[in-house]
């Protein structure tokens, strides 16, 4: 073990230049932070296409449960779907606040 630590560097550099990031990667961190903030708009938009439908289903379904149930967990049954249908119309108003909210802190 003791010869080896006498031997000449073999993989050693003989001089070391370093290389400016600064700039490169505040320009890269920028594009993958609005690459992201962006991922999830299809699967948003799907969400409120297919929300009108669904509602309206299990509304539908709530109001022919009123025949087994009783009508106070009917009415409460149809205004919490109405209440989520409301929120998931409001979503890309959200998320609209959240990406700006983001690029705030970003530029902090």
């Amino acid at each position: 073990m003791l010869p080896l630590v006498f031997a000449p560097k073999a993989f050693a550099a003989e001089s070391v230049q370093a290389i400016p990031t600064a700039g490169i990667a505040d320009k890269a961190a920028g594009e993958i932070i609005a690459a992201m903030a962006h991922i999830f708009d299809p699967l948003i938009d799907l969400v409120v296409t297919i929300s009108f439908p669904v509602a309206s289903a299990m509304i539908v379904f709530k109001l022919f449960m009123g025949f087994f149930r009783d009508q106070g967990e009917v009415w409460e049954g149809i205004g919490k779907v109405s209440l989520v249908y409301i929120l998931i119309q409001m979503s890309p108003i959200f998320i609209k606040i959240l990406k700006q909210l983001g690029t705030l802190a970003v530029g902090i």
